[in-house]
Formats: C-alpha cells, structure tokens, sequence
C-alpha cells in the first residue's frame, strides 16, 4: 500500500469516526436535570434515562416530612441529575383531598416544569395548608353546598396553590380545567394505589433504589447518590 493511499484511508477513517466523538462529548456535556420523561404510569422522570443509579420517590405534598427532603435535597439532586449519574422518578402517595389537588396544579404546569413546581409547593406547604383550614372553617357552608368539582377549585384558589403554579404558566382558566380532568385523577388514584395498597410503603416520603427500597428517609441517608 503507498502511502499516499494509507493517508487517505486514514482520512476517512478519521471522518467517520469523528461524529461518534462528537456525540459522545455532546453527551457528556449534556445537562439532564432539564430532561423529563413520562412514565407508562403517568408518572415523571428527571434526568437521564440510562443513568446508573435510577431513584424513585413516593412524596404526598401534605406531608412535612417530604417538605423537608425538598428542601434539603434540592440543589445536590439537582447537582447529581445534570451530570447523569442520577435520575429521579416523583411517584404520587396521596393522602388527603387536598394533597390530590396539589397535585393535580402540579402536573398542570407539564412535565418540563412540575418539578420545579413541586419544590415551590413544598417550599411553601405550611402557608398553604394553614389557609386552608382557616378557609375550609370560615366557609363550611359554601363548601358543603359546591360541588365536588367546585369545592376543589375553591379551596385551591384560597389555599394559593393557584397563585404558586401561575409562576409556572398556569393560568387561572387552565387550573380549573386540570382541576377537573378526570384522567389526571385517575392517573394520580392509580398511583396512589399503587403506593399503598400494591408496595404498600411505611409512609412518606419513602425511597427506591435501582428497584430495592431504601431505609433511608432523608437527604443525609441518600447523599451517598
């Protein structure tokens, strides 16, 4: 072989080779904690979907306690997300009427967005939850004589779930629709079940680990992600 021709194959070798080196850095430098996926379940996934170590959350938005792990484990979940060694699936265990409709405003922002949503929720839990009971005893009345639909939207506005998800590009028209959607309910109920009834899960928030459930219920006990 000359080496004129040696030369040339290895050009074009060279060429072909250099969009797989290209995708490959592309893909190291890819920020996954944007990228949000939808489960067959309804539910979502943050991060990269072939990451090592897959989490999953079983969160109610009434409970402290899960509140609390938003809190803390914020900014290094979202740290260990983008470089793609972690992605996070929120499963929905709901407890109360009023953690069904947070839910449902949560899920109203889109997937791209409910995470984001969720940590504003959180963040914001006991305000909500105090406005709501404080509404809930001045307006039993009204309460009683709404409808079911009616009575959520109700308490949704007083509590300021409404004003919280309009951050996120709800509007106000939009809230009551996702309010009202009966295969969200059904997909939220359905994931319920499946928390309680089916894993049956101590309690929340409770945590799964590439498939094996995790004693740990907080940041500190998952750091080692």
């Amino acid at each position: 072989m000359t080496m004129v021709r040696f030369m040339a194959l290895i050009g074009t070798a060279l060429m072909v080779a250099a969009p797989t080196t290209a995708a490959r850095t592309e893909a190291a430098r890819t920020d996954w904690a944007g990228r949000v996926a939808v489960t067959p379940a309804g539910s979502y996934v943050r991060g990269n979907p072939d990451a090592p170590r897959k989490l999953v959350e079983y969160a109610s938005y009434t409970c402290d306690h899960c509140a609390h792990f938003s809190a803390e484990a914020a900014t290094p979940l979202a740290r260990a997300i983008a470089g793609g060694k972690v992605s996070i699936e929120f499963r929905h265990a709901l407890r109360d009427r009023l953690d069904l409709t947070a839910a449902l405003l949560a899920r109203c922002a889109g997937p791209a967005r409910f995470f984001a949503a969720s940590e504003a929720i959180f963040a914001e839990q006991k305000a909500w939850i105090d406005r709501t009971i404080a509404y809930e005893q001045a307006e039993r009345a009204a309460l009683e004589a709404a409808s079911p639909v009616e009575r959520i939207r109700m308490t949704a506005r007083a509590s300021g779930l409404t004003a919280i998800v309009a951050r996120f590009g709800v509007s106000a028209e939009r809230a009551n629709a996702c309010l009202a959607d009966p295969a969200q309910q059904k997909t939220l109920i359905d994931q319920a079940n499946e928390a309680w009834s089916e894993r049956r899960i101590p309690g929340t928030p409770h945590f799964i680990l590439n498939g094996t459930p995790v004693a740990a219920n907080d940041w500190p006990g998952l750091a080692p992600l």
